[in-house]
């Protein structure tokens, strides 16, 4: 998906610099779902571990816990995308509006993967 929108970011914005910039903007929303997924095995696992254990802590604390992995794991995203954003349009030099465009592009691609059920089925 991220090299079909590079390909139709250097039909659309005309060139390959737009096309590398579209590139890396998709990029930064694969690793953005790759952050999310990773952070929602690691609470998959935490989870079996705690009923392999018998579940002696309070449910209130373990969904203290999952709260506070949700939040932190929101604002690791955010920060990363920004970041990554920033530094793309900064430093790097590449064309902002194909960068917005390929990382668009990227999370609406990890939308339709979740919303087709092929992505991040965690077992519940």
């Amino acid at each position: 998906m991220v090299v079909f929108g590079g390909l139709l970011a250097y039909g659309f914005f005309g060139g390959r610099s737009a096309a590398l910039a579209a590139l890396y903007g998709g990029l930064i929303a694969m690793l953005n779902a790759g952050l999310l997924l990773w952070r929602m095995r690691f609470a998959q696992h935490r989870a079996e571990m705690r009923q392999d254990a018998g579940g002696d802590r309070r449910a209130g604390d373990n969904a203290q816990q999952d709260l506070r992995l949700i939040y932190r794991t929101g604002f690791e995203r955010l920060l990363l995308a920004g970041v990554l954003l920033a530094l793309g349009m900064g430093p790097l030099k590449l064309d902002p509006l194909a960068v917005v465009a390929g990382f668009v592009l990227g999370q609406c691609a990890w939308l339709a993967a979740v919303a087709t059920g092929g992505v991040g089925r965690v077992k519940g």
